[in-house]
């Protein structure tokens, strides 16, 4: 450039442009205390499970070390293993039998699970005072202390090691030594001369027991349901309806009779060319300190004071459980297990309305698409929001061949366009139904409402169409 003109320089230079940025880099987190143990930690966790490695090799070496590895043999070596199989299988189903009973007796779940480990280990103690004076007591004391089922499995467990070390008297040169063991055909032969108690006692008093828990909890959960469920009278186990069912009213098309409806000019007469899925007559409930909403008397949650209600033809105070088999409810709060997942939760619903084949995964992968779930389909019920959730539970309510189906404010929790997409489903699957749908946005009842009734203070004002009650009111909309 020194030795060319300086115009030819200048030009150069006025047609380069440089442009300087720092190269792309993310930013730089500092954390002081990964920094400083960042380097030890698979060391600690290594020393951490170090002992119980080290301790399982000690254990097994010195085994083979004293030769004890090569002659162990198992606890009970006389005995019949499928007896002992039955016989804890026995005590297994007793316990969990228990388990249903003391639930019937408690509504919260911390204080049940309290009360009822003290109850359950408490019906432990009798065998104590069986043991000590096991020799002065007769066998029948002996076998209704059986009536808990943590005695019958001590008891049973004692005359096990009894038959397990009891010898067997063989005539040998060698002395062997061969206990006779629990078997199946020794099932009724005592244990000893001076005690007639046999294992046959305790394994069906076992058994015994787990059908006298179930009869318990049975009676209880119909007498007394809670909170939430109608009571049968306390001699409802002799009534022939229970057993066989409460004749269906019969549902045909059927003109309304002079006074059977309040004539009210807020009341628009009901169409006579289709069947209702659910009447009511007269009803009426008293609240006392509790909320309740009407959804939870067409479902059973409630018994009301007076009046009735149909629903597929059954009377709700007598035909709950036949209801329940054609009936999807979505209630205000979600019902869902958080430890399942979307498609596992469909699936179990369906078995629970007894729907007469096995859903197919392609039947779940169905409804979930037409919901815009499908991406969820193994996703836990814990991890979705709040519309997500009110989705699953639509689903649900709709699935499983619901003819009856009532949604408890369906919507609440979605956004506007999940709510419009709901209104549009709804539309869909309404068709063969009866949807009693309960909502405070007058837009969702006037886009969805066949049939509008308008409640204020749990008193019913009027009911009609949109239409209807557009023009007994004067509006443009609802």
């Amino acid at each position: 450039m020194l030795y060319h003109d300086s115009n030819a320089r200048q030009k150069l230079f006025d047609g380069i442009s440089i442009f300087v940025q720092r190269f792309p880099y993310p930013a730089y987190p500092h954390d002081g205390l990964l920094w400083l143990t960042g380097s030890y930690l698979p060391l600690i966790f290594i020393l951490m499970f170090s002992p119980t490695v080290l301790s399982i090799v000690r254990s097994i070496v010195w085994e083979k070390e004293n030769r004890l590895k090569i002659i162990r043999e198992p606890l009970f070596r006389y005995s019949d293993y499928s007896f002992i199989f039955f016989f804890l299988t026995c005590y297994a189903t007793a316990s969990i039998f228990f388990a249903f009973m003391i639930s019937t007796f408690f509504s919260k779940a911390r204080l049940a699970v309290s009360a009822g480990s003290l109850i359950y280990f408490a019906s432990f103690f009798p065998f104590n005072s069986v043991a000590q004076n096991f020799g002065e007591i007769t066998l029948t004391r002996k076998v209704a202390s059986c009536l808990s089922s943590n005695v019958a499995l001590a008891l049973g467990i004692k005359l096990l090691v009894t038959l397990e070390i009891k010898p067997i008297d063989l005539v040998s040169v060698i002395p062997i030594y061969v206990g006779i063991g629990v078997k199946w055909n020794n099932l009724w032969t005592p244990a000893s001369l001076d005690d007639n108690l046999v294992l046959g006692h305790m394994s069906g008093m076992l058994l015994l027991d787990a059908f006298l828990y179930g009869l318990v909890t049975w009676y209880i959960e119909n007498v007394f349901p809670g909170k939430y469920g109608v009571p049968k009278p306390w001699y409802f186990f002799l009534m022939r309806s229970y057993w066989f069912g409460q004749p269906r009213i019969k549902r045909k098309k059927r003109k309304v009779k002079d006074g059977e409806v309040t004539q009210n000019k807020y009341f628009e007469p009901e169409p006579t060319s289709l069947v209702a899925g659910i009447q009511i007559k007269n009803l009426y409930k008293v609240l006392f300190q509790s909320f309740c909403r009407i959804s939870g008397l067409f479902v059973g949650r409630y018994p009301p004071t007076r009046g009735e209600v149909y629903v597929d033809g059954y009377d709700i105070t007598k035909n709950i459980t036949k209801i329940r088999e054609s009936l999807g409810f979505c209630p205000q709060h979600d019902l869902l297990f958080n430890d399942l997942t979307l498609s596992e939760h469909l699936f179990f619903y369906s078995v629970v309305k007894s729907v007469s084949h096995k859903v197919s995964p392609v039947e779940i992968d169905h409804m979930l698409s037409t919901f815009n779930l499908l991406e969820k389909r193994d996703a836990f019920s814990q991890s979705l929001s709040g519309g997500m959730k009110r989705k699953l539970s639509i689903i649900i309510a709709l699935s499983g061949g619901s003819k009856v189906v009532i949604l408890d404010e369906p919507s609440s929790g979605m956004d506007p366009v999940s709510r419009r997409a709901t209104w549009d489903l709804l539309q869909q699957f309404k068709h063969n139904r009866t949807i009693l749908l309960t909502t405070h946005y007058m837009d969702e009842a006037d886009v969805l409402g066949d049939r509008i009734a308008i409640m204020i203070n749990g008193t019913l004002r009027c009911c009609g169409s949109s239409i209807f009650l557009k023009q007994i009111y004067g509006l443009s909309s609802l």
